[in-house]
């Protein structure tokens, strides 16, 4: 029997954790909620702060990257052959980071916003002006500052894997600054805790896609299949089936063709809806909110609301780096393998600019669209009312042909969901595997994909069914903070080897006698 090289303390102690805390859910019932909602709370008011300053940082790190001669650098060496196209790296990083997020927050959150402004500001509901910090708002949320807390990992591990040929572990995000410390009995602890940081960012984000796609299959079939447990677990099963056996067929396969094809669906959407909807409101809106998020950048980034003592910052500016962290490490473990052969400057343009960019336009598209009906008389803000999963549908039945557009939006939806699951089981699998390769068939672990999916399924089911999506927002925030401080050793890090890259590239022949590239 062939010898499987599994890391058994690193695989089974975060599945035995997770499932150890469902046994205690189940028996505790509601104070067991109650407990988490407590943590999440402590953890929010006492570290919020960290969370914006950190993703703030990071993002003009990634900048500074850009524009620096360490951009120029090629991973593998300048002899390396790109694994991927260009194209195809762009689809994986736009459907697999936050392509689920903005598929169903696109039309949704702008109406949160709309209908209850941060109150600070001074802001009545349904006014003019909650309207522009609305769209200023959104924006905010689903670009730059998004995109960077992926980018920049991305890159350094990158260069860790393949430029310096460390081994496929989360703990070398720390080894530029920690050195050989960080090996031993400890660094099998940070793959632990990251392990464990995944696995609640993947209950997070399915449990999002499941009230998603139940909405519209709600919506569907006019209140026929409702919300109930039955419906819940056979959506949960279809996802994480699906996954499985897209992650099982390879990252070259599986992955990139899931990708690309919902690169299509994604744009017909966006063309669809700026076409048949309110053309001119739509550019306008995006327009004016691109300029007011420009112009309220800093203190946008930097909100606390500490003096006010209002929960709002917590519960979605900070909510929302703190669910980017959550999948930051393992994601940026799997784009940085897949940017073999790429430069720096042109992972950033990959994983940065252009994803941000597209974002931008798709939230001007469907929230423009969304408060141009809300404002018109359609409703849209009660059907946010009734549940965040109903916003869109709302908005669909306004627009031609809604029938199509609601079936397109839930393949969008459940392929989203598909990829960054997808991306992050493989990611697991090589994590937990004791000798990652980087060749072309990595870490292939099919029965620890298959447990993987197994656990994340039963998981996701008991969050959504018991907590629905405060339970959802919870699970990803605790998880999110040891990945808080794997975003802030990633600076220290990449800060120490831009200052002198030849110091730490193991491709010496790419430098010349002054060090330069």
């Amino acid at each position: 029997m062939k010898k499987t090289n599994i890391r058994p303390v690193v695989f089974w102690t975060p599945m035995i954790l997770l499932v150890a805390g469902l046994v205690i859910s189940l028996a505790a019932g509601d104070s067991f909620f109650s407990v988490l909602n407590k943590v999440n709370t402590a953890l929010l008011s006492n570290f919020g702060w960290l969370y914006s300053l950190t993703t703030l940082i990071v993002l003009l790190v990634c900048f500074a990257v850009m524009l620096s001669p360490f951009g120029k650098i090629k991973v593998g060496g300048k002899d390396a052959e790109p694994k991927m196209k260009a194209k195809d790296i762009f689809a994986i990083v736009l459907c697999s980071i936050v392509g689920i997020g903005m598929v169903t927050w696109g039309t949704a959150e702008i109406m949160a916003h709309y209908t209850a402004p941060l109150s600070t500001l001074g802001l009545e509901p349904y006014s003019d002006g909650a309207a522009d910090f609305a769209m200023e708002t959104v924006l905010l949320h689903w670009t730059f500052p998004a995109y960077g807390l992926y980018a920049l990992p991305s890159v350094f591990f990158a260069f860790i894997f393949y430029n310096m040929k460390r081994p496929f572990s989360v703990r070398e995000f720390l080894y530029p600054v920690f050195g050989k410390k960080m090996e031993g009995k400890i660094s099998g602890v940070v793959d632990i805790v990251c392990v464990f940081t995944l696995l609640c960012g993947m209950v997070g984000t399915i449990g999002t896609a499941v009230l998603s796609l139940l909405g519209g299959i709600t919506h569907l079939s006019g209140g026929g299949i409702g919300k109930t447990p039955l419906a819940i677990a056979v959506l949960v099963a279809v996802i994480v089936v699906t996954f499985v056996v897209s992650s099982v067929t390879g990252v070259m396969k599986g992955i990139r063709i899931l990708s690309n094809m919902n690169l299509y669906f994604f744009a017909f959407l966006a063309v669809f809806t700026l076409i048949c909807g309110p053309t001119a409101f739509i550019f306008n809106y995006g327009v004016e909110g691109a300029g007011n998020m420009i112009a309220h950048f800093f203190s946008s980034m930097l909100r606390t609301n500490a003096v006010s003592g209002d929960d709002w910052s917590y519960w979605w500016s900070i909510f929302y780096w703190a669910a980017y962290m959550t999948w930051a490490p393992i994601s940026a473990m799997f784009i940085g393998k897949v940017c073999y052969g790429q430069t720096f400057r042109r992972i950033l343009s990959l994983t940065l600019v252009w994803p941000s960019i597209f974002t931008a336009v798709w939230m001007s598209i469907f929230s423009g669209t969304s408060m141009h009906f809300e404002r018109a008389g359609y409703g849209v803000a009660d059907a946010y009312a009734k549940g965040y999963e109903y916003t869109v549908y709302a908005v669909f039945e306004h627009l031609p042909f809604p029938l199509l557009i609601t079936v397109v939006f839930l393949c969008v939806a459940c392929i989203s969901v598909v990829t960054a699951s997808d991306s992050a089981a493989d990611s697991l699998a090589g994590l937990v595997t004791a000798k990652e390769q980087r060749g072309q068939n990595e870490g292939k672990k099919t029965w620890v994909k298959v447990i993987v999916g197994l656990v994340i399924g039963v998981s996701t089911f008991i969050i959504v069914v018991y907590s629905d999506i405060s339970g959802v927002k919870m699970i990803s925030n605790i998880g999110a903070f040891p990945a808080l401080w794997i975003e802030l050793l990633t600076v220290a890090g990449i800060v120490r080897i831009m200052k002198d890259p030849q110091k730490y590239d193991e491709n010496k022949k790419d430098y010349d006698e002054q060090g330069r590239y």
